[in-house]
């Protein structure tokens, strides 16, 4: 925010809250991003469903674990790249 950075905290009910991913869809709309975040695995599932609105804006998702990935297709459909932190 500091930076000028437009930042919003949307509060997520589940990974398929409807809600917030319409409040997603209207700040996206608003702010026109080059990219879509998804911080964690969870966020990623409510990415989704804000792409099917916006399907050109790419996907990012961060990974940061060091346990392995119970499920790596969930990385690869529809994510444009995948930031891994761990240590």
């Amino acid at each position: 925010r500091s930076r000028g950075v437009a930042v919003a905290a949307i509060a997520m009910r589940s990974r398929f809250d409807l809600f917030a991913a319409r409040r997603i869809s209207a700040l996206i709309s608003t702010w026109r991003p080059d990219i879509i975040h998804a911080h964690d695995a969870r966020s990623l599932a409510l990415a989704r469903v804000v792409r099917v609105v916006h399907p050109a804006i790419p996907l990012v998702v961060t990974r940061r674990s060091s346990e392995p990935v119970r499920h790596p297709s969930a990385y690869r459909r529809g994510v444009h790249a995948v930031i891994a932190i761990s240590e």
